[in-house]
């Protein structure tokens, strides 16, 4: 924790420094038993050394913020924020720092699928993929990834097991498509689909609204139209929507699961798991200028992947309702409980770096084959 600031005012930094070393405080907890690491059976264990498919398969999505290398990829505009003369000071040492911190984190979950967002391009997954396997024995070398029509950042899946299927779904110009992708998991397929929809950033709040809405419509259609009673579908990633937005609930149709307690609507096309945690707990990224939490990142699945499914939509894999939720990072949180971003701050005290991961929590999920 002696190094969280970089910084050229020491007085500043030292103040700020400060604070960050005080106790943790418990606003916001995001959910207390999920700053532990994952941990796998060791028949999983030996199961994943041998690229094996498991019976127990955690995934994990993150929104890592920013993660470009130092090199102005022609092909991505946004690019030129990321170099040593733009006003980030971006360079190779902060994109590797970054990289290291991002991996340390993915390692404690140690997903077997890992979604992320806000990539640059091809070459920072392989980076990461590399980094997580040569630091922390996380191999995920299959990468499910193309040039998005974003000028900006891409999304992608990695994984420790190649893809049957892949796809992408692409409803509107020049935004962030939706990455799908199939796995044949001992004769037991399940569908992932990454998310990462139109933020409310700009002034334009109508056609951000309608983007989203539009992008929400594309997703329920791809899912009605390819999944059937049984089929395992996992839908997550990055929705720019709190979990009880309407445009989450009634457009995408993903409704909140709201656990054991309530039976399930018989209509429903997918569950968003979020539900089941307390608005208190379901917090990913918190809004600094209006001090609010926001859920916009989760995860979703088929009714038949749920322990209280219907016999005859009961899916091979069933989700594991303890291990699900965002997941907290200690070394990378703040004190007000919020992530601790990687990036450049400049006020009229401060002129530094945060050295944290994101501005995002990951979330968690565990499935496990039904016996």
């Amino acid at each position: 924790m002696t190094n969280i600031f970089s910084s050229k005012h020491g007085t500043a930094w030292k103040a700020v420094l400060l604070c960050l070393l005080l106790p943790q405080l418990p606003l916001h907890a995001a959910k207390p038993a999920a700053t532990k690491p994952a941990t796998k059976p060791a028949a999983v264990k030996k199961a994943v050394a041998e690229n094996a498919p498991a019976r127990r398969v955690t995934v994990m999505t993150w929104n890592v913020e920013n993660l470009f290398d130092a090199d102005n990829d022609p092909t991505k505009p946004g690019a030129a924020e990321f170099t040593p003369d733009s006003w980030r000071r971006w360079t190779h040492t902060r994109y590797q720092q970054k990289l290291a911190n991002l991996a340390k984190v993915i390692a404690a979950v140690n997903p077997d699928i890992l979604f992320v967002q806000e990539v640059c391009n091809r070459r920072v997954l392989n980076d990461l993929s590399k980094i997580l396997k040569d630091k922390h024995k996380v191999d995920l070398p299959h990468i499910v990834h193309r040039p998005s029509p974003d000028p900006r950042i891409d999304s992608a899946i990695l994984a420790r097991w190649e893809p049957s299927k892949t796809e992408w779904i692409s409803p509107t110009k020049n935004q962030r498509e939706m990455v799908v992708a199939t796995f044949d998991l001992n004769g037991a397929p399940v569908t992932f689909i990454n998310c990462h929809w139109k933020s409310h950033s700009g002034d334009d709040k109508e056609y951000n609204d309608k983007t989203r809405t539009t992008e929400a419509r594309a997703l329920r259609q791809h899912v009605s139209k390819n999944m059937k009673p049984g089929d395992s579908f996992v839908v997550g990633g990055d929705f720019n929507d709190d979990v009880d937005s309407i445009t989450l609930t009634d457009v995408a149709e993903l409704r909140l699961y709201e656990g054991l307690k309530k039976p399930l609507e018989k209509d429903a096309l997918l569950y968003n798991l979020s539900g089941m945690l307390a608005p208190t707990q379901r917090g990913t990224y918190y809004y600094q200028v209006g001090k609010k939490w926001n859920s916009i990142d989760s995860f979703s699945v088929s009714p038949g992947m749920l322990p209280n499914a219907e016999s005859e939509t009961l899916s091979k894999w069933q989700v594991s309702l303890d291990d699900y939720g965002p997941y907290k990072f200690l070394e990378f949180t703040a004190p007000d409980g919020s992530p601790l971003p990687y990036r450049r701050i400049r006020t009229k005290t401060f002129d530094g770096y945060y050295l944290g991961a994101s501005d995002h929590f990951p979330v968690r999920l565990v499935i496990e084959r039904r016996e």
